[in-house]
This record gives C-alpha cells, sequence and structure tokens, in this order.
C-alpha cells in the first residue's frame, strides 16, 4: 500500500519459487509500475505516481504451484514470504522503509515503524512465534515511558498496532525520537522511530 505523501517505492518481492508462483501483479490507476522476475523467488517492483493525496493498494497474488510434489509445512522458512524496500517522496528522497513478512512468524521479531519518519500516526508489527505476556511500550530517549500500546498474553501470529503519536494522557508527543520496545518472554527488540511536525 501507498500511503498519503508517498510518490513511489522499489520493493523486493522474496519466496519460495519451489512452492509458489506470482500469478497477478496490479497496481491503482493513475499509478506506473514496472516489474523484474528475472531471478526464481524474487520480484521487483517499482513504482512511482505525480499525486498522492489518497493511498493506493498494490494487488500481488501468490498461488501454491499445483506441480509442486513438496508437502507443505507451515512452522518452516520455506512458508514465509518476505517484502522489503523503500518509498519515496515527492522530490524522489527515501521517505521510510518496508519490512513486511506473511506467514506463520519463525521467530520473534519487531519490525520498523512505517512510515518512518511520521506525523502523526505510524504502524508497529510485530511477529510471535508463541504465546506468552507481550509488552509494546513507546519510550523517549531519557528511558521515560511515553505510552503502553500492549500488555497482556498473546497467541502466536502476527500483530499490527498503530501509534497516534500522542502519550498516557492523550496529549500530542513533541518532535523527536522516540523507541518502540517489544517484549516477549526474555525476548527483547527495540526500533527507533522519528516523529516530524
Amino acid at each position: 500500500m501507498l500511503g498519503r505523501g508517498i510518490h513511489g517505492g522499489a520493493l523486493t518481492l522474496t519466496y519460495d519459487a519451489t512452492i509458489y508462483e506470482v500469478t497477478e501483479v496490479k497496481g491503482p490507476e493513475g499509478v506506473l509500475m514496472a516489474t523484474n522476475a528475472d531471478r526464481p523467488g524474487e520480484m521487483r517492483i517499482h513504482l512511482a505516481r505525480a499525486e498522492a493525496r489518497e493511498p493506493a493498494v498494490l494487488r500481488v497474488v501468490l498461488e501454491i504451484d499445483e506441480s509442486t510434489n513438496r508437502r507443505i509445512d507451515e512452522s518452516r522458512s520455506s512458508f514465509i514470504v518476505r517484502v522489503t524496500g523503500q518509498v519515496f517522496g515527492p522530490e524522489g528522497g527515501v521517505i521510510g522503509t518496508v519490512e513486511e513478512v506473511w506467514g506463520r512468524p519463525l521467530t520473534h521479531s519487531l519490525s520498523v515503524a512505517y512510515p518512518n519518519p511520521f506525523n502523526p500516526v505510524t504502524t508497529l508489527r510485530y511477529d510471535l512465534a508463541e504465546e506468552g505476556e507481550v509488552r509494546l511500550m513507546i519510550y523517549n530517549l531519557s528511558g521515560q515511558v511515553v505510552r503502553q500500546l500492549v500488555a497482556g498474553r498473546q497467541a502466536a501470529g502476527r500483530y499490527s498496532v498503530v501509534w497516534d503519536g500522542r502519550d498516557e494522557g492523550g496529549r500530542s508527543a513533541s518532535s523527536g525520537v522516540y523507541l518502540a520496545r517489544l517484549e516477549a518472554g526474555a525476548f527483547q527488540q527495540t526500533r527507533k522511530m522519528l516523529l516530524l511536525k
């Protein structure tokens, strides 16, 4: 998806070509798109648009190749599909990164916030490989808690949480660098985010 203010992107879709085949890549109206699938299991997608007032959705369809004789096991890494890349602003400069993983998570992880930098809303995605107690917190650079986004027990899976740039009291946070910290059992991971106003 291309959000408001995003004029283009360079994305790489990686997947196990012995299991999947890409059957459709379709951009929305008003978006120029080029694809390159020279290597098995990798597709590069380049997008550009003149107007970026509304979000635009890119449709990619992967189907299980009927000729495969492999038994598909969701716990295997071969079942994972990844999307990585960068998105660009109106002047062509990089304004954010993309890091998506589809399929059953194999490990705990906290992805880079998107968009990042942001104003005032960003999305945090995280994977849980097993059920357990989870905390997702926002801290300032002084180590003070700004906002608690998640606290409780969650099942294994993929999650997405929006931070609206507000603190626990509902006040807008000031511009600057913030830290998102995921804690799940003994696992801990921190990602930096930049709030611009």
